[in-house]
């Protein structure tokens, strides 16, 4: 409700152009303040003013990128230029470039988070003090979170951060009452901005989750608005270094809560033909014999076979078959009848026909052989980057960036293939948190769906049942498949706890094709046929006619002089 207890105060929103920073800028127009919006970018300043003029709200903004000190500054002077006097600053500052265990966190990002969440509101408040003490009665404000109280695993560098600007409010406020200065902070819980859509469109979770909170209902951005409107006005006169916790009342169970939120967070990076499947008892198989089956076969394989192959498997229901790569043919000798393939095989019109691509020139090529999906790969283990292509991960990123815009500029949807998530040839044990963390990057820039792969099948239903539970509650569960190797006949135990876990799409290879070139005599990838048979058994659907792919498990075992790998298929071989 509107009321004008802010009258002839001018008051300096930071970070206020959308979410629970422009419902407080809004709330303090309607309370009489004359307000100043920012934001580092123009359009959305611009379109804030719009929706606020529209309103008849007396509004005023400025483009402004606070972790700038000439920003800061130019803010500063502006502020006093047009309004000549400065009441009020809000300060709603905040990043959080890392996922992943504290210990992973490395120099230069701690130095990021700190910069962006506490040092920016500390020289914001320095900036804006000569004048809040000028006006006799100035408030500061700080948007924390309620993380600074209950940290969260995986985002524990942001809830430190977090405590620490908490910590500042504090000590400023003690700092500056000599000059009549008072300095406060809001710590919001779930609320229901853009981060909660997720939440707030799942009706099923939205209902258990609504039980772990006393007020039984997530808060909205205007509450937090009225908050910050008390704290800054007569009203609160005599509060200072306080904290107030927009939560419902779930300290004690916000980790729960908040796990689940952020397992279903929209992403910055674009998702593509995403469809829920998490609560589904479909599962999509992709299949991947004939790329990463074929590659590692030292006899080279007619074209002719690589497309009978294909059009074989097309004819069996599956949804999604990896047909080739578009790699060079120095590296891969195997699959450099790429584009001659793509043109000769027959295309089901209800399957996906993605390519592996390893750098822009090979999407340049794919580009012309009717492609809608392309794969794109990194590894989890910096080790095995460097050996398998010679650069770090962070320099994978840098590489494939530019494959990734021209994929989007083409409507081609992507796929991020991650290697080496329960254990490298070459440094042995990977991290969680660095599985967590490509992944993460791999969706931020534009990933539809990402592989995980136990690239040398060391791991067993204990290892990666561990992985998931550390992981999926960060990653939206419906973006993330497994792509598990058998090598030591752990395949299968493997998808079993991944779909325990909700994950819906897992990746397998006809006949069980492939190899693993890192363990001697080893079996490759799990066989499709025995993963159909499993998921079947247990109660999956699959859409995929089982005979037909052993029929055709038979076709490329024959035509390579080997036996199958699929011991459904060899159990259900005609009896000689």
């Amino acid at each position: 409700m509107a009321c004008s207890r802010l009258i002839n105060k001018v008051a300096v929103v930071t970070g206020s152009t959308a979410g629970i920073g422009f419902s407080i800028a809004k709330r303090l127009a309607n309370e009489g303040a004359s307000v100043v919006i920012s934001s580092r970018k123009e359009e959305n300043v611009n379109k804030a003013l719009s929706h606020c003029h529209e309103e008849g709200l007396d509004v005023t903004g400025f483009v402004c990128n606070v972790s700038k000190p000439e920003d800061r500054e130019d803010l500063v002077q502006k502020v006093h230029k047009k309004f000549g006097k400065m009441d009020i600053l809000v300060s709603n500052v905040g990043t959080n470039p890392h996922m992943g265990p504290i210990n992973t966190c490395d120099e230069k990002t701690w130095n990021k988070i700190f910069y962006n969440n506490v040092t920016c509101s500390a020289l914001l408040a320095s900036k804006f003090t000569p004048a809040l003490a000028e006006s006799g009665n100035g408030s500061i404000v700080f948007v924390s979170s309620v993380t600074g109280f209950c940290p969260m695993p995986f985002i524990g560098a942001y809830s430190v951060s977090k405590a620490a600007l908490i910590s500042l409010t504090k000590a400023l406020s003690m700092e500056l009452a000599s000059a009549n200065i008072r300095v406060n902070c809001i710590a919001p819980g779930i609320i229901g901005t853009d981060f909660s859509s997720a939440l707030t469109q799942n009706e099923k979770l939205l209902k258990s989750t609504l039980k772990n909170i006393p007020l039984r209902r997530i808060g909205i951005p205007d509450e937090c608005a009225g908050a910050v409107a008390f704290l800054v006005s007569d009203d609160a006169s005599y509060i200072t270094g306080e904290t107030v916790s927009m939560d419902g009342g779930i300290p004690v169970t916000f980790m729960g809560v908040v796990r689940k939120l952020i397992q279903l967070r929209p992403y910055r990076g674009k998702c593509l033909n995403v469809t829920s499947r998490s609560i589904s008892d479909f599962v999509k198989i992709v299949e991947v014999g004939p790329r990463d089956g074929l590659q590692n076969v030292k006899k080279v394989v007619p074209t002719e076979v690589k497309v009978n192959l294909i059009d074989g498997l097309s004819q069996s229901g599956l949804k999604s078959i990896e047909a080739t790569s578009f790699v060079s043919p120095k590296w891969v000798p195997q699959l450099a009848d790429a584009k001659e393939v793509m043109s000769r095989i027959t295309r089901n019109p209800e399957c996906v026909y993605p390519v592996l691509v390893p750098n822009l020139k090979g999407l340049e090529t794919a580009l012309a052989c009717n492609i809608s999906e392309i794969g794109i790969f990194t590894a989890a283990s910096e080790a095995f980057c460097k050996k398998n292509i010679n650069c770090s991960i962070k320099e994978s990123y840098e590489r494939f960036a530019p494959t990734i815009e021209l994929a989007k500029k083409n409507n081609i949807t992507i796929r991020g293939y991650v290697s080496c998530v329960a254990g490298c040839p070459y440094q042995g044990d990977v991290s969680h948190g660095s599985v967590g963390e490509v992944s993460q990057k791999l969706l931020e820039m534009g990933c539809s769906e990402i592989s995980l792969g136990d690239t040398i099948g060391v791991g067993t239903p204990g290892k990666i049942n561990e992985l998931l539970k550390t992981i999926l509650p960060f990653l939206p569960i419906e973006n993330v498949a497994l792509h598990m190797h058998d090598t030591y006949g752990q395949a299968l135990g493997n998808v079993y706890v991944g779909l325990d876990h909700g994950i819906r799409v897992f990746d397998s290879s006809v006949a069980g094709l492939g190899g693993c070139p890192y363990a001697r005599g080893a079996s490759g990838n799990v066989a499709t046929e025995d993963l159909i048979y499993m998921l079947h058994g247990c109660g999956c659907d699959t859409g995929v006619d089982i005979d037909k792919v052993i029929e055709v498990g038979h076709f490329i075992s024959q035509a390579l002089e080997r036996d199958s790998g699929s011991k459904v298929a060899i159990a259900r071989a005609p009896k000689s």
